[in-house]
């Protein structure tokens, strides 16, 4: 029974063992690499390797064939591996050598897989694969790189001339007519020192150098000797895609060196194919080790085949067998599976290949890949954007802002940047110190120093050479001033009082505004009149002032008269009498006078005329005295609150309007604003402009304040921001500032296209603004600095363009009342010495004993009554009878007298009615 047991696991164990061995297939896979090629032999052999270890029923060998650039080894290298039995060959890599093996192996219909560039072809084979990118999408994805770099100026440097297709899509990101693009051939590995030298000279800092990976380096080293990669805006782009592996500590640079791979450095299949490719490297195929950053783009591509040649081969065994059959290239036989196996291959692809998931169109071209932009600051190698072939045209940011901002800050602290500007109050100005030396001071001055030492790095200002703001020549193609400095890289940033507008936005980048402002008009204060004392007499002309004198002389007489000649005026003087055999007329000629004064001030009068005759002629007299009176009163508001002398510019529309001249600076934004503005009323203006002789464009804004100071009788305005405006009528009270701002726009740092510092210096603007000290800049050069707040005092002007009345104005009124006054004070008392002589004649006692008595009572200003009679004591009796009056020339009987007017002049009206 054991023994039966025994013998039956020895055939079970033999059967199992012959079945294997019988089922076991060996399928060869030829390779054509060039010699000694580390990177892509390796990936190959442990690709067969691993792919053996894990499925042992099918298993490959890799089959080798020296490659070489001579056409005739590269048809023997064939022609041996098809003998061979291979079910698939790789390589060459050369372009003569890739249509030599692609056209043999086409026409034995065996499957040709190719992982290298090759120049476009629309040739179809059913019998070709290439894994390296397609060479349209590849363009594209270089030229969507440099656009988002905004290069406007640039050199291409090429080793042969089919880098002209691979970089054709990058020769029309620039606009050819403003920016013609360089291209210079070179020699493999040559001298090219001088090249850039002469790139110096034009003032081209930006190169994208396509060459052979291995030497890149020399150039690079070459490039930096003469100083064209020592900058923060030099920069140069590598178009290889293996450019990333080479190790850059050694070159020291604060140029920008962009890269592209397309092989992700951290996906877990590469690590695990790195890790089988270091096991064994001390094996009889000892290689060195890699890593991710130094793996080439080729070794890559031929795992990635591989892998998808092996995999494809199992997956159709289980369908059909394959067999691979010896062919001789003299012989007229063709592999009969090598259709289905290279159409099964294009149509599986890959989807965990090292360079990306792996799609073929009906060409056999790769179209499905992804080309990561790879930035090298200092030692570091950091991924910052990625391209897909999905969307060729947008190139997507994989770092954050916040990201981007520590990498950029830690590539140019304490770098100094050189700053461009221009010698324009109070922004920049010269300054001669205690040793005589001549330095800058200003706003730009105090704020960029604030943003350098905010971000710490440092600065160096550079006036530029003719003072201009940047302006574009249509003839030249070029930008002068300021932002031709920065576009011909002779400086890092661009500062002043520069204004942020389309035209130069598409020349530069500019930072977030540090300052708000608008276009308004600068125009002279109108002259003021002299002031004069007796300013309330000028409504009416002199003839006037005597015609109404007169007038009111003769009005007076003739109601005196009338007033005497009216029956009715004549009344009864003691009201208890009603047969008086008097009567009395109140109308003296001192009550005319004061009836015809209180009409014409509109005051009227407590004495009234009866009479229908005198009551015509007295209502004459007050109408007339109504139009004097309101003519008066209006005439003397116009007068007095009248406009100063001069124009009446109060905005914009009514200086077009009016006969005065107004200009802008020559070249500047305002320039350009009035130039392209599509509203009506702004061109009408602009064409009246340029016809204006003599010319109206001035060379700067201090220019043009001058020309205003010194214009006769305000002929001229000038239109500049009102930040200037500001600055000069904080200086100069005669000048003033018309109307609201014509538009809305900024001052802001200008920096090349595309700079890396960008959200570093709008951050340090922030960050300024937040805390106050563009404020406290802005309050030290407009209000304290050089004769800032010298009209602080000036009483502002309204809307009305009026002013207030003063002293100066009105004093006449004033001194007419204080003369009025001392006139009634001098009467008074020549009234009161009069009546004191009468008195002392009439009593019989000294005047002196008069006069004492009568200042007595005046002194006692309790007293409302007196005796008739003075009374020569000491004291002053306050007792005095008043039953006992009689006639008497005292005051107390003139005012008892005027009672009694009031009370018959009561009664004759009530006995009218």
């Amino acid at each position: 029974m054991y023994i039966h047991c025994h013998l039956q696991v020895i055939l079970v164990t033999f059967f199992i063992t012959y079945s294997a061995s019988f089922s076991h297939v060996t399928h060869k896979i030829g390779a054509l690499f060039s010699q000694p090629n580390y990177y892509s032999d390796k990936s190959f052999y442990y690709a067969i390797k691993r792919e053996n270890m894990y499925n042992p029923e099918i298993s490959f060998e890799d089959i080798y064939s020296e490659g070489s650039n001579d056409m005739l080894y590269v048809r023997e290298g064939v022609c041996k591996l098809l003998e061979e039995g291979v079910v698939a060959i790789f390589g060459p890599s050369t372009v003569e050598g890739t249509s030599i093996a692609q056209s043999i192996c086409e026409n034995y219909e065996v499957p040709h897989i190719q992982v290298n560039w090759k120049a476009i072809s629309r040739r179809y084979s059913q019998f070709y694969l290439n894994l390296y990118p397609d060479t349209d999408l590849l363009a594209k994805a270089l030229g969507t790189v440099v656009k988002y770099m905004h290069w406007t100026k640039y050199v291409i440097i090429i080793e042969d001339e089919n880098a002209l297709i691979r970089l054709k899509d990058v020769l029309e990101v620039p606009n050819v007519n403003d920016n013609p693009v360089t291209v210079r051939k070179i020699e493999p590995n040559s001298d090219v020192r001088y090249l850039f030298k002469q790139f110096m000279k034009s003032g081209i800092t930006k190169i994208i150098l396509d060459c052979e990976t291995d030497n890149i380096l020399n150039y690079l080293q070459q490039a930096k000797s003469v100083g064209l990669l020592r900058d923060i805006l030099h920069g140069v782009f590598l178009t290889s895609l293996d450019a990333h592996t080479l190790d850059f500590s050694a070159f020291n640079t604060t140029a920008n060196i962009t890269t592209v791979r397309i092989i992700d450095t951290e996906s877990a299949a590469l690590k695990n194919a790195i890790t089988d490719w270091n096991f064994d490297h001390e094996s009889e195929r000892s290689f060195e080790l890699v890593t991710s950053d130094t793996v080439r783009t080729e070794a890559a591509l031929v795992h990635d085949a591989t892998l998808l040649l092996l995999k494809s081969v199992r997956e159709l065994t289980v369908t059909g067998k394959i067999t691979a059959t010896s062919i001789k290239c003299d012989d007229s036989i063709v592999w009969e599976d090598g259709l289905r196996l290279v159409s099964y291959m294009k149509k599986r692809g890959l989807t965990d290949a090292l360079t990306g998931p792996l799609t073929f169109n009906e060409y056999g071209q790769r179209t499905n890949f992804s080309v990561d932009v790879v930035e090298i600051i200092g030692n570091n190698k950091i991924k910052t954007a990625i391209w897909h072939s999905e969307d060729p045209k947008v190139l997507k940011f994989v770092q954050s802002p916040e990201d981007q901002e520590k990498n950029i800050f830690s590539h140019f602290q304490d770098k100094t940047l050189i700053v461009s500007s221009r010698i324009g109050k109070p922004y920049l100005l010269n300054r001669t110190d205690e040793l005589g030396n001549v330095v800058l001071e200003g706003f730009c001055y105090d704020l960029m120093w604030a943003i350098a030492n905010y971000l710490n790095f440092s600065i160096k200002f550079e006036l530029t050479e003719d003072n201009k703001y940047g302006n574009y020549d249509p003839a030249t193609k070029s930008w002068n001033g300021i932002i031709g400095d920065i576009l011909e890289h002779k400086a890092h940033l661009g500062i002043c009082d520069l204004t942020i507008t389309t035209g130069r936005r598409q020349a530069v980048d500019f930072s977030l505004p540090f300052m708000n402002l608008g276009i308004s008009i600068l125009y002279k204060k109108n002259p003021q009149e002299e002031s004069k004392i007796f300013a309330f007499m000028e409504p009416f002309s002199l003839e006037v002032w005597l015609y109404t004198a007169t007038f009111y002389l003769c009005v007076t007489i003739i109601l005196f008269l009338v007033l005497r000649l009216s029956p009715e005026e004549w009344e009864n003087p003691h009201l208890c009498d009603e047969n008086p055999e008097e009567l009395e007329n109140i109308w003296e000629m001192k009550n005319c006078m004061w009836l015809t004064m209180g009409f014409i001030m509109a005051q009227g009068c407590d004495l009234l005329p009866k009479g229908i005759s005198t009551r015509m002629a007295l209502s004459m007299w007050g109408f007339f005295s109504l139009i004097v009176t309101s003519s008066y009163t209006a005439n003397l508001a116009a007068f007095l609150t009248k406009q100063q002398q001069g124009p009446n510019i109060e905005d914009v529309e009514s200086l077009a309007k009016s006969k005065v001249k107004y200009g802008v600076v020559d070249g500047g934004s305002t320039q350009v604003f009035f130039r392209t503005s599509n509203f009506s009323l702004y061109k009408r203006m602009w064409t009246q402009m340029q016809q204006f002789k003599p010319s109206v464009f001035e060379k700067d804004n201090a220019d043009g304040v001058k020309r205003v100071l010194n214009s006769k009788e305000g002929m001229y305005a000038f239109f500049m921001e009102n930040t200037g405006i500001e600055y000069e009528v904080e200086r100069n009270c005669s000048l003033r500032a018309v109307g609201d701002t014509l538009d809305n726009k900024g001052y802001g740092i200008a920096m090349p296209l595309g700079a890396p510092y960008r959200y570093l210096i709008n951050r340090a603007i922030l960050k300024l603004q937040e805390d106050g000290v563009l404020d406290k800049l802005k309050k030290k050069w407009w209000k304290e600095k050089y004769g800032g707040g010298a009209c602080d005092d000036e009483p502002p002007e309204d809307d009305a363009g009026s002013q207030k009345l003063g002293l100066k104005n009105v004093g006449g009124v004033f001194l007419v009342l204080g003369l009025g006054m001392v006139m009634g004070i001098i009467i008074s008392i020549a009234e009161f010495l009069w009546n004191i002589r009468t008195i002392s004649v009439e009593e019989h006692i000294t005047f002196q004993e008069a006069f004492k008595a009568e200042a007595k009572f005046a002194a006692n200003i309790w007293i409302d009554k007196k005796s008739t009679k003075p009374n020569s004591s000491e004291s002053t009796s306050s007792s005095t009878s008043a039953g006992c009056e009689s006639d008497t020339h005292s005051m107390s009987k003139k005012i008892l007298n005027g009672t009694a007017s009031l009370i018959d002049l009561d009664k004759a009206d009530s006995d009218s009615k």
